[in-house]
């Protein structure tokens, strides 16, 4: 009669396999509700000292909208001169791919002295968390006086911003 080995060994191994198995399973879960924002308003600071300092949008849809951005920025532009916008995106726009943000768009709209302005711009991101956002954001524009002539050409450097839902 051969020795026959103990059935404890295999069982601890079952044990082992069906426990990383629940890990695992529990690990995907909270990864998954990590990566799903909250609908509501996210609100914080920049890496530019404007006024207001405060960027913001909201989030809808079961947490696949954004909807309401704003973004004040401060674009440099040729001759020492700045220009101040403030960026307002209501259309929804659907998130990427889970937690990741990718926006761009555009915007034009008149200025002091008959001049005008047409930017375009970028956010990217991504949600740290259900309650929680970070990314950049860029913008660049050209300013044409009451002519038609391009008079400056502007642009920010990338800005980084970070928001929670208020």
């Amino acid at each position: 009669m051969a020795p026959t080995e103990p059935a404890w060994p295999i069982l601890g191994q079952m044990l082992r396999v069906c426990l990383l198995s629940v890990m695992a399973v529990l690990g995907t879960a909270a990864v998954a509700s990590a990566a799903t924002p909250r609908d509501g308003r996210f609100v914080g600071p920049t890496s530019q000292r404007t006024k207001p300092a405060n960027m913001g949008f909201t989030i809808s849809g079961e947490g696949e909208l954004i909807r309401r951005i704003t973004f004040p920025s401060v674009a440099r532009c040729g001759r020492g001169t700045r220009l101040r916008l403030t960026t307002l995106v209501r259309k929804p726009v659907k998130l990427v791919v889970g937690p990741r943000i990718e926006l761009r768009g555009s915007l034009s709209g008149p200025l002091e002295k008959g001049s005008t302005y047409r930017a375009v711009f970028r956010m990217d991101g991504r949600f740290t968390g259900r309650s929680s956002a970070r990314g950049t954001w860029g913008l660049r524009a050209v300013v044409r006086n009451r002519r038609g002539r391009v008079t400056s050409r502007c642009r920010t450097k990338t800005v980084r911003w970070r928001a929670s839902r208020r």
